[in-house]
């Protein structure tokens, strides 16, 4: 695992895990959250996932780890039953991921070495900039269409 500087954890993995939150959350059609609770929540996993980095895991293991901490802390923090918070940060993880894995091929074809950007910092935020606004774009559809997987704002 490549560590990453201190300000792309602020600049990535923050609004990494904000998205994760509000796209699972809005999924599982929960729609009525406190923004600053989840902001807390994603500076946390931010600063998990800065730490996890500096270690010699193995690729991807800090995904786990931060799907972990993400719905441990949405349970304690919007006060939702463990299995939604597990669904929707599942949910979460999956549609970013799913995002990058349309997105970073593309920037390949566009000739940037995705393999070599961690020796370039600046180039994770700019590689994260186009999956950030698929996201807010995906997030508006939904928002607008309200659109959701499952219905568990009840639980």
């Amino acid at each position: 695992m490549f560590p990453i500087p201190f300000y792309i954890a602020l600049l990535v993995s923050l609004p990494q895990n904000l998205l994760f939150c509000i796209l699972g959350l809005n999924l599982v059609n929960i729609r009525k959250t406190n923004l600053l609770h989840l902001t807390i929540i994603s500076s946390i996993t931010a600063i998990v996932a800065f730490i996890i980095r500096k270690t010699n895991l193995p690729f991807g293991f800090h995904t786990f780890i931060d799907l972990v901490f993400l719905t441990i802390l949405l349970h304690l923090f919007l006060k939702l039953n463990f299995v939604t918070s597990l669904i929707s940060s599942l949910i979460g993880t999956f549609i970013l991921a799913a995002l990058e894995a349309v997105t970073l091929p593309i920037l390949g074809f566009l000739g940037i070495d995705i393999l070599n950007i961690s020796n370039n910092p600046p180039m994770i935020f700019l590689c994260f900039l186009p999956i950030l606004f698929a996201s807010i774009l995906l997030l508006f559809i939904i928002k607008k269409t309200n659109f959701h997987i499952i219905d568990l704002s009840s639980r």
